[in-house]
């Protein structure tokens, strides 16, 4: 016994599902044709009201009028669009996997806003309730080669079906020029992503980003040299010292990455290596273009970045006017803050207990709220941070009270 969909009782078709199947079809007779029944291929009720409005649409305009052009269908467009346009790969998923399917019997110039809104809600749980529930494998395109990987049964990010959503528009712009759709569908405001602040490493964190980046330099060290090359040994170490650096002084990974040996104060680099010894007084200095400042950074300050400055004063390096993170090319490393993100999440710390998202801003948050808590002075640390005391609470949530700190300290009697 077959089910029948109550939402098409006034229309000029039925919808309706056999007993052997879950799956929807439609059903309609045409003048001088007879009756047709077509499967409509999904469980979704109101994907089955859609498809079965166009798939009626479709059938008896094309009966109406033989001399007409047969309009394509958004398949065939979307095809046509892939061979002509340049399209990324995840645009061509996005493409043949959902607008396809979605649309498979609509022409574009049936597509409507309300049509986007139904779209975007489907897609949402293509993997959980729809099309893609019982699938164990996706296969896709990636260059000349097809890529199989196991599925995620998760519903898309609020980011991931914003893009979908633009390449949607970006295909609709496209049958608009080529004039199979006479407007441009008007598109449904997105929902708007609240990004997650990052929140601070504990000392727990810290101490395992710096050791798994402490093993990491140590095995490459103790390895056989024809088994590691000296530039992976060379980079364990500037990531090494790159992670303390940041960690003991709170200074952004930009002005990390603009560091000079001239910025570190109170090094004698004309010293020879083997007599060269860490100063007790150390300070960095922030060459900003607006805001220079001097950094005053924490006691344990200079151990690893003293063992590179050795390397590479060994290695016949100059230091005098040089960017302290260089591969022995002499090529500047910029990279390093990517490859510590690489590290945090390898520890599995880029994510908190609650879902919270921790990266280098983290490192500098750990410090900030560190010292606060060693020192008490906000301001001290907002000035040797180089942020203001408004910044400063923002990006900590630490609440600094101007006023009631001014009233404690300024009503005095003289």
């Amino acid at each position: 016994m077959s089910t029948t969909l109550p939402g098409a009782s006034k229309k000029p078709y039925s919808i309706y599902s056999p007993s052997n199947s879950k799956n929807w079809y439609v059903s309609f007779s045409i003048k001088g044709v007879g009756q047709k029944r077509i499967a409509l291929r999904t469980s979704d009720k109101e994907q089955a009201l859609i498809l079965a409005e166009a798939v009626w649409e479709r059938e008896t305009r094309n009966d109406k009028s033989e001399s007409a052009p047969k309009a394509k269908t958004v398949n065939q467009l979307v095809e046509q669009y892939i061979r002509e346009e340049k399209v990324a790969p995840s645009e061509r998923t996005t493409l043949t996997r959902y607008v396809s399917e979605y649309w498979r019997f609509f022409t574009p110039d049936m597509i409507t806003t309300k049509m986007i809104i139904g779209f975007v809600k489907w897609r949402k749980t293509y993997w959980t309730e729809n099309a893609g529930k019982t699938d164990e494998y996706v296969e896709y395109q990636r260059g000349d080669r097809t890529v199989r990987r196991r599925v995620s049964h998760d519903i898309p990010s609020d980011a991931t079906l914003k893009t979908e959503r633009s390449t949607l528009r970006k295909f609709l712009k496209y049958c608009l020029k080529e004039r199979y759709i006479a407007v441009l569908p008007a598109f449904p405001s997105a929902p708007k992503i609240e990004k997650k602040k990052a929140v601070a490493f504990t000392n727990d964190d810290i101490t395992a980003i710096g050791k798994y980046l402490g093993d990491q330099w140590e095995r490459s060290s103790q390895s056989d040299s024809s088994a590691v090359p000296s530039r992976l040994r060379y980079t364990n170490l500037m990531l090494m010292a790159y992670f303390d650096l940041l960690r003991l002084s709170g200074i952004t990974p930009r002005e990390c990455n603009a560091l000079k040996w001239d910025d570190i104060l109170g090094w004698d680099f004309e010293t020879r290596p083997s007599d060269h010894e860490i100063p007790q007084n150390i300070t960095i200095r922030i060459g900003h273009p607006k805001k220079p400042r001097t950094v005053i950074p924490l006691m344990d300050f200079g151990k690893s970045l003293h063992l590179l400055m050795l390397t590479q004063m060994s290695r016949g390096q100059k230091l005098e006017q040089s960017h302290i993170w260089r591969y022995g090319n002499g090529q500047h490393a910029n990279d390093l803050g990517e490859k510590i993100l690489a590290a945090i999440k390898k520890c599995r710390l880029d994510i908190d207990a609650n879902g919270n998202p921790r990266n280098l801003e983290s490192i500098r948050i750990h410090y900030i709220m560190s010292v606060i808590n060693a020192v008490g002075s906000v301001d001290m640390v907002a000035e040797n941070v180089g942020l203001t005391l408004s910044a400063l609470e923002k990006l900590t949530g630490i609440e600094y009270r101007r006023l009631e700190r001014s009233r404690e300290l300024l009503r005095i009697a003289i």
